[in-house]
């Protein structure tokens, strides 16, 4: 990611701040705005939580599948959701700043497999080529927790009913021909990422 440069940051960033080891992590605006929302709209109205989580996490795990990613990891009395964790990802590949991958609530902290079923709902695939991010989403993106499958790899739940709603995979390329052999809790959509994904 290139990092742009501007007279007006105000116009560029939703956020610009340090995290506890005092390095620089932003958030973009356009980042949030069309990729983050669209596929985690329960994220809308919490960038100040995800702020604050940067600044003053519970948590920093570093990603085991990619070493550049950063977990951060934390609660917020801002936030819609307060009694959830949020995961604020940040990637570090450049050693002058960070910038926010992604956000997500979380239940627990854990990995807690769970048998689920969904309805049979259109499956819908987007490609975060720039970040190297998979979404799947079964209907339409809905506000969602997340709750740990792999590492990198977060299976998304709907906020009131628990349904399985779809499905985030951080640094998809790498662990692409891997993932029909993971032990999905439902039918993973091989042949759809596929025809997404070249």
């Amino acid at each position: 990611m290139q990092e742009k440069h501007s007279s007006s940051t105000a116009s560029i960033y939703i956020f610009d701040t340090k995290d506890p080891y005092g390095k620089r992590v932003f958030l973009e605006k356009a980042r949030f705005e069309e990729h983050i929302l669209d596929h985690h709209p329960e994220m809308k109205g919490n960038e100040h939580a995800m702020k604050e989580t940067v600044e003053n996490p519970h948590l920093i795990i570093q990603s085991k599948q990619n070493p550049n990613r950063w977990l951060y990891v934390g609660k917020s009395d801002m936030a819609t959701y307060p009694l959830l964790n949020i995961k604020t990802v940040v990637d570090h590949t450049s050693t002058e700043y960070g910038y926010v991958v992604t956000g997500l609530f979380q239940r627990k902290l854990t990995r807690k497999r769970r048998e689920r079923s969904f309805m049979k709902e259109p499956v819908k695939i987007h490609y975060d080529e720039e970040c190297d991010v998979l979404y799947i989403s079964f209907g339409e993106p809905r506000p969602s927790y997340a709750e740990d499958f792999e590492d990198g790899v977060y299976i998304r739940y709907d906020m009131e009913t628990d349904a399985l709603t779809g499905v985030t995979i951080l640094d998809f390329s790498k662990r692409k021909n891997e993932l029909k052999n993971m032990p999905w809790p439902f039918t993973f959509p091989t042949e759809s990422v596929n025809e997404v994904v070249h």
